[in-house]
């Protein structure tokens, strides 16, 4: 007699930040009959583009008006603190500022001063008809340095953002992770996944790795960051409606200066990226990023000096104080944009799988608001998927960053222990850098 091999309701391919998110959520949230199962071909969680991003919580002021990615980094962050609190995660409500330096930046070319007045004014519109109804338009020098008395006095406007939020960037997927481990959730690290097939007879999904092993499920949902075409011709047999173009993006940090900088400062927003950010992070380091680069490589980010010269430039000439800091330490990521200006959803309802792509740079924010969406696809499809109304839900809080910080200090070998994860590398940056004490 032949065994049965089990079969997980769920496969989630891809352990980075909007893996994890649905994980968590059709664990705790759905409550899915059954252990939902999460495959990452590294052996570290987020070592891709969510353990190389940027350390803010933003309200997406770039994105399209009347886009998913708009309402879903605004329903994500209705809800983020709460969360922060429910698992003792460290935030800083800080609001940014999006400026104008006159003659200096913040123009492209042939831009006048008028062309950007009218771009910040739009900023303020977008916003407005976006639900954010705070965001105000600032032409008072005076009001701007009141808010920032180190910032670059040529300062001419600035659109002040009152929602957005600092935040530690390795922390929050981890939670994510943390939290539906705890709740019957796998996570199998080192699973490369080369083959996958479906049986539509059957309607399960066979799914092997580089090594051999094979796992099965009812429905497949990829979260793989920037190969999301590939893996999407893979699942569905013929080309995705959206091209994968990777997008590179640089950072450097300056040392640790309590109090130079409490708002992000970012220049006037194009159609192709919201500029290169100066902000401080939770732990007091001064970053200088991203850049946007696209490039072919989905894999490798390489640093540049002569970028990596001109985000110190372009600190120092915002904030000047930042002329007398050092810099301790710069990173490259590579954001999953495509050819598509907007979050790219793709569910197939005869070949049981989710395609989720295209998640830029404002993953980390929306990705409450992505769980959601990404669970409410599969469940008002999928019927056969079965749900425990009446499954407990347990939630252990995070130990205080203090104490991980000290922890990564003492152990000298990068890692920490996050419950029901056990030891695991801190993969960000930001994170390393602001534990160590630099």
């Amino acid at each position: 007699m032949s065994v049965q091999p089990d079969v997980t309701p769920v496969l989630i391919i891809g352990g980075g930040v909007v893996g994890l998110t649905i994980l968590r959520t059709l664990t705790c949230d759905v409550k899915l009959k059954g252990s939902v199962m999460l495959v990452e071909a590294e052996d570290h969680l987020c070592s891709h583009a969510s353990g190389h991003n940027s350390g803010i919580a933003c309200t997406g002021v770039d994105a399209p008006v009347g886009s998913l990615e708009r309402a879903l980094v605004r329903e994500s962050l209705s809800s983020m603190r709460t969360w922060f609190d429910t698992m003792n995660l460290p935030y800083r409500p800080v609001g940014s500022l999006v400026a104008d330096w006159g003659a200096r930046e913040g123009k492209g070319e042939g831009e006048g001063e008028g062309e950007v007045m009218n771009k910040l004014r739009a900023v303020v519109e977008e916003s407005h008809v976006a639900g954010d109804c705070d965001v105000e338009l600032l032409t008072d020098r005076a009001k701007i340095i009141s808010l920032e008395p180190n910032v670059n006095p040529a300062v001419s406007a600035a659109v002040h953002i009152k929602g957005e939020v600092v935040v530690d960037p390795w922390l929050i997927p981890m939670s994510y992770a943390s939290h539906a481990v705890e709740n019957g959730a796998l996570i199998k690290k080192g699973f490369r996944a080369t083959e996958v097939s479906f049986d539509e007879y059957g309607g399960v999904w066979r799914v092997a790795s580089k090594s051999g092993e094979v796992l099965f499920a009812k429905v497949v949902v990829s979260c793989v960051g920037n190969w999301g075409d590939e893996m999407f011709n893979n699942l569905k047999g013929k080309p995705a409606p959206f091209v994968n173009k990777p997008r590179k993006g640089q950072y450097t940090l300056f040392e640790r200066t309590e109090g130079l900088l409490k708002r992000p400062l970012q220049p006037v927003p194009t159609d192709f990226t919201k500029g290169v950010f100066v902000f401080s992070t939770l732990y007091d380091n001064i970053v200088c990023g991203p850049t946007a680069e696209e490039q072919e490589n989905r894999e490798v980010a390489e640093l540049d000096e002569e970028t990596l010269e001109m985000l110190k430039e372009t600190g120092k000439r915002r904030l000047p104080s930042l002329a007398e800091k050092k810099i301790v330490r710069s990173y490259a990521g590579l954001r999953p944009a495509t050819s598509e200006r907007d979050y790219q959803f793709q569910l197939d309802p005869m070949r049981n799988f989710l395609s989720v792509a295209s998640i830029r740079s404002t993953g980390l924010t929306a990705s409450l608001g992505i769980g959601r969406h990404a669970a409410s696809l599969l469940t008002s499809v999928f019927d056969f998927l079965e749900v425990e109304k009446e499954k407990v839900i347990k939630t252990t809080k995070f130990k205080d960053v203090e104490e991980l910080s000290r922890e990564f200090r003492e152990r000298k070998d990068g890692k920490v222990e996050i419950p029901f994860l056990g030891e695991c590398f801190v993969t960000h940056p930001i994170t390393q850098t602001g534990w160590s004490g630099c």
